[in-house]
């Protein structure tokens, strides 16, 4: 049974973090990345500003109705800094999304899942909400058009006021 367990975990992707990571309540792990259109986002340089950080990727279908939302919701948020990560291993894969699906928010390139695996982010997609002081204050799991964005609008909220 152990021996079944280890090749399991051999053979689990990459960009899947094989342990649970609890981030909530912690600092925000550092994030350091390339940004699509040039530039570094660096979440240390966001320090007293609440930060939403969305994880998404090309293959992800309810990310398809998230960014789009989420590009609508952030400029009647200017009290909030917002940056979509995207995790595909081939920047023309999400090139390739993007040229379908309007997005409005600044994106980074993880391809390396560094971030992700930081996050311990375990599906797509997935946002979180950093706080003022770079706390991990909420963590928002998927995406459905019924609900839209509500949940994360009071993450949002809650955040701000803090």
């Amino acid at each position: 049974m152990l021996t079944l367990l280890s090749i399991a975990a051999l053979a689990a992707p990459e960009m899947i973090p094989l342990e649970d990571v609890a981030v909530e309540g912690k600092p925000a792990p550092e994030i350091k990345l390339a940004m699509r259109d040039g530039g570094t986002f660096d979440l240390a340089e966001h320090e007293g500003k609440v930060v939403v950080v969305s994880f998404w990727a090309s293959w992800c279908g309810p990310c398809r109705g998230e960014l789009p939302a989420m590009s609508t919701y952030a400029p009647t948020r200017k009290d909030v800094d917002w940056i979509a990560v995207n995790v595909d291993r081939r920047s023309a894969d999400a090139e390739k999304f993007l040229s379908k699906v309007e997005v409005g928010l600044p994106i980074a390139w993880d391809p390396d899942a560094q971030a992700l695996g930081d996050y311990g982010v375990l599906a797509m997609p997935t946002c979180f909400v950093i706080g003022k002081d770079g706390t991990v204050l909420h963590t928002k799991v998927g995406y459905s058009d019924e609900k839209g964005l509500t949940e994360l609008q009071g993450y949002i909220d809650d955040a701000v006021k803090k």
